[in-house]
Order: C-alpha cells, then sequence, then structure tokens
C-alpha cells in the first residue's frame, strides 16, 4: 500500500489530494484548499494545505504553471525513431525563444501507424522556475517532490479512472481556473495536444466571448494537425461548478459539454465525489506518481530526483521489521541445519560401528580409531591388482628366443588371460622346436606347445601355432600364502 499527494499550485489557491493505492483498488484518504490570499507567501501556502498530509506520504507530485511553460506536438521522420532525444534538442531549439541550456524538457511519443511522421508530445520549462517551485514544496512539505508536472498535462492521467477520457475519438478537458484556462486534448487515453490560456473564470460572464473564442482557436489549431473532430468536452476546476458554465459552452462550441464523469475509486464519499471536479488536477497529479503515467515529467537531467534519507526514515519501522524477520529466519535455518546434520552423523556413527565389528571384530564409533585398524589391517598385504607382464613384455622376450641365425615372422600374438598363442613363419620346422624349447625355458612362461604347423602357399617356408601361459603377476593370495607354507617346510627341513 502507498500514499500519493498530489498538490496543485495556482496563482490564487493550493490544493492537496491523497490518494491509496492498495492491490485492490484506489481510494481518496484526503482534500484540503488553501486561498493564497490567507496566508503569507508560497511556502506558508504549501505548508498550509499539503504540510499536515506530507509526513505519512510515500511520494508527491506538483505542476509548474502552463502559462511559464511551453508545451509543443512535433512530427518527426520514421527514421529517426532511434534518435528522438539526441533529435528533440535541436527541434525545441529552433521553436523556444530561450537558450536551450536554461530549459529543462520532456517528451512522450504518441501512437502513429508504422512508416507515418512520429508524433512527439514535448514540453519545456526554465530550469529556474521548476527550481524555485521545487524549493518552496522541499521546504513547506519537509521534502522534494517526486515529480514536476507541467501545465494541464496531469489530467491525462485521469483516463485510468475515467473511463470516458479513454474514447476512441477525441475529448476536451478544461480546467478552469481563476486566471487561466488548462485546455488538453485526448484521443485513445493519450494527451495529444495541450495548451494553457491566459484567461480564466474571474471576468465572467463578461470574458465568456472571449474565452469561447480562444477555445475555439485552439480546436481549430487541432484540426490543422490533421486530428478529427472533438466529440466532447468535460469541465473541472474552479469553473466547472459555474450555473450555466456547461450549456454557454456547448452552444457556443457545437459540441456537447458537461462537467468531469464520476471517477472509479474505492469508498468515495459523497463531499469528496462533489468536490473532484474542482481537485480533477491534484488528483491527476497523485495518479502520475503510479506506474505508467500519461504526462510528462520536468525532473530530468540536474533536476531528477535522487531518494534520500528522509524516505529510509520513513520506511525505517518496516525495513526493522524486515531485517527481523530475515535474522530469525535465518538463526532458524541454522539450528534446522545443525539438527539435521547431527542425526545424519549418529546414523553414519552407528554404520560405522557395525561395519568395524564385522571386519576387526570390534566396535568402535571414532573414525581415527577405525582408520588405524585399516592401516594394520590384512587389507595392506593385498598383491597389486596391476600385471607384472603384458603384451609387449611378451613380445619383447619373444624375440630374445628367436635364434640369430633363424629368420622369423610373426603373423599374429594373442595374450588374453594369462595365456599366449603366437601364429610365426619359419624356414623348417626344426626352427619352430628352437623357438618353443627356448621360450619354456624362459622363467615367467610355461611349457611352450607347439599345437600346429603347416606349409605357407607357393612357398617353402612353414608356419606354425605356439600356445604357452604366462606365470609372473598372476598368483592369488591362497597361493602365495600355500608357497610361503611351502618355503617354512623346506626351511624346516
Amino acid at each position: 500500500m502507498a500514499k500519493l499527494l498530489g498538490i496543485d499550485i495556482q496563482q490564487h489557491y493550493v490544493r492537496a489530494v491523497v490518494l491509496r493505492t492498495s492491490f485492490r483498488g484506489l481510494a481518496v484518504e484526503a482534500m484540503a484548499e488553501v486561498d493564497r490570499a490567507t496566508v503569507d507567501g508560497l511556502d506558508a501556502a504549501i505548508a498550509a494545505c499539503a504540510g499536515p498530509l506530507a509526513p505519512q506520504m510515500d511520494a508527491s507530485a506538483i505542476a509548474v504553471d502552463g502559462v511559464s511553460a511551453f508545451i509543443h506536438r512535433l512530427e518527426l521522420p520514421p527514421g529517426a525513431a532511434k534518435q528522438i532525444s539526441d533529435v528533440l534538442h535541436f527541434e525545441l531549439e529552433a521553436r523556444i525563444p530561450l537558450d536551450i541550456d536554461e530549459l529543462v524538457f520532456d517528451h512522450r511519443t504518441l501512437p502513429a501507424a508504422r512508416g507515418e511522421a512520429i508524433p512527439i508530445l514535448a514540453a519545456a520549462a526554465r530550469e529556474s522556475d521548476v527550481r524555485a517551485e521545487v524549493a518552496a514544496t522541499a521546504a513547506a512539505i519537509g521534502h522534494q517532490p517526486n515529480r514536476v508536472g507541467i501545465g494541464g498535462l496531469p489530467l491525462a492521467n485521469l483516463v485510468a479512472v475515467c473511463s470516458e477520457l479513454n474514447a476512441a475519438g477525441p475529448v476536451l478537458l478544461l480546467d478552469l481556473t481563476g486566471d487561466s484556462t488548462d485546455l488538453v486534448v485526448m484521443a485513445a487515453g493519450h494527451a495529444v495536444m495541450a495548451r494553457t490560456l491566459s484567461i480564466g473564470v474571474l471576468g465572467l460572464p463578461e470574458s465568456a466571448p472571449q474565452l469561447c473564442g480562444e477555445v475555439r482557436q485552439s480546436l481549430a489549431a487541432w484540426a490543422n494537425l490533421g486530428g478529427e473532430r472533438v466529440t466532447a468536452v468535460y469541465l473541472s476546476g474552479s469553473g466547472a461548478s459555474a450555473v450555466g458554465a456547461a450549456d454557454y459552452l456547448s452552444d457556443e462550441l457545437r459540441i456537447p459539454v458537461s462537467v468531469l464523469p464520476a471517477l472509479r475509486v474505492d469508498d468515495l464519499s459523497p463531499t469528496h465525489a462533489e468536490m473532484i471536479p474542482r481537485f480533477a488536477k491534484a488528483f491527476g497529479l497523485a495518479l502520475s506518481l503510479r506506474t505508467d503515467p500519461r504526462d510528462l515529467n520536468l525532473r530530468q537531467g540536474s533536476m531528477e530526483y535522487q531518494h534520500g534519507f528522509v524516505f529510509l526514515k520513513k520506511k525505517a519501522p518496516v525495513l526493522g521489521s524486515l531485517m527481523a524477520a530475515i535474522v530469525l529466519s535465518f538463526v532458524f535455518s541454522v539450528w534446522a541445519e545443525g539438527q539435521a546434520l547431527a542425526q545424519q552423523n549418529e546414523a553414519l556413527e552407528e554404520i560405522l560401528g557395525d561395519v568395524s565389528k564385522q571386519a576387526f571384530g570390534e566396535e568402535s564409533f571414532d573414525p581415527d580409531y577405525v582408520l588405524a585398524l585399516v592401516d594394520r589391517g590384512e587389507g595392506k598385504k593385498t598383491a597389486d591388482p596391476q600385471p607384472k607382464i603384458d603384451a609387449f613384455d611378451v613380445m619383447n622376450v619373444l624375440s630374445k628366443c628367436v635364434p640369430e641365425d633363424v629368420i622369423h615372422d610373426v603373423e599374429s600374438l594373442e595374450f588374453q588371460r594369462q595365456h599366449v598363442k603366437v601364429r610365426g613363419i619359419v624356414n623348417t620346422t626344426e626352427e619352430a622346436e628352437r623357438i618353443s624349447q627356448a621360450i619354456a625355458e624362459e622363467e615367467c612362461f610355461g611349457a611352450a606347445k607347439i599345437s600346429k604347423i603347416t606349409q605357407v602357399v607357393n612357398s617353402e617356408r612353414q608356419k606354425y601355432v605356439l600356445d604357452f601361459d604366462v606365470k609372473c603377476g598372476v598368483a592369488t593370495k591362497k597361493s602365495d600364502k600355500k608357497s610361503d607354507d611351502d618355503d617354512s617346510a623346506e626351511e624346516e627341513e
């Protein structure tokens, strides 16, 4: 849940609206208004109106007067879609009669068909004017506003709670104040044009024709931009409740005119519902602090809002509660993990005791002691499974067993499970016998046997097959023990 404060600062009054947002909806928590003639200075007016509401706020927004701002609708070529920020600087510099370095500005890209010119709604104001209002607000409510709107553009945010403003056809919002009138054209839920007229309701009824004339000129300017005819006009501000205002404007503009429709707000009291048209701009400023605002924000560049320690102080109770919950969760997690490890250790100790008793006849739960038993055990005497001789060794010994005067060729040599089969070629049967006898005399080889002798096709040479076993590296633990016993017996004899 968040509380949002919108402050509408005008020449003759200051109005403030507090909205409470939640997952379920939106509610009005407070509305306040102060006549600036009753207090001394802008700071005092803001403090009197919004000061009592500010301590519990999460964010706030104000707006600079549209009379001192510059609002333009621009069109850029489709090719400039990725360079809008760079191109906009030069476009505004050509249209505004001030040094661009003295201004802060913002823009919003409006919907357009693919391949057509890109419509841009841009606004700028003197940085000094923006800083002055920000400083006055900060001095009055204790913290700087998060957003700074321009003229009547914050009214565009009312589309979130007023379905009539989301119509496909253009509609016109007129915010009638004492000395000025903010005019905003809405199309498909977006502000597509905005102006501030230097005439309000203080001069009525004498100034009514002049006011209608300037509104007609603004509608003509909208038509010159290629806009469709406005289908409805909605009134807000101080003059919205003036008797006969809607009927008079409807007759003059030839367009249906009515007071701003009821807004979709939860638990809205009859008193607040009646006040909403007059507080429409403050309402729109508060809505601009939600996600996806529809207006522009002059807190850009060096004016960009920076969160300070005030924000943290406000959130200190919540942050403290969250930190305490995190610490408790961490402590519980460590305790639970320790308990699980302790249970696992007990289970492993039981297994160790059973294994040590089976292996050594002695139950022990001490891992170091069991390792010592293993080091002293018979397992240390187990023969190395690595064979002492391989096929290369067999081939090497075989080559030594062939007499120097014998021409011997080896067709194949198979060595599997300590048995060797050699297929060789010699000149005579006698030479094969000599090789067999030489192999049999080797220490690691068993008796060699020639199993087959045949004559090589188309040759006088003889092909033979020789089989013998390899004795080295194949003795088992049992045979080793037996040989040890034999050795002992021989020694006794």
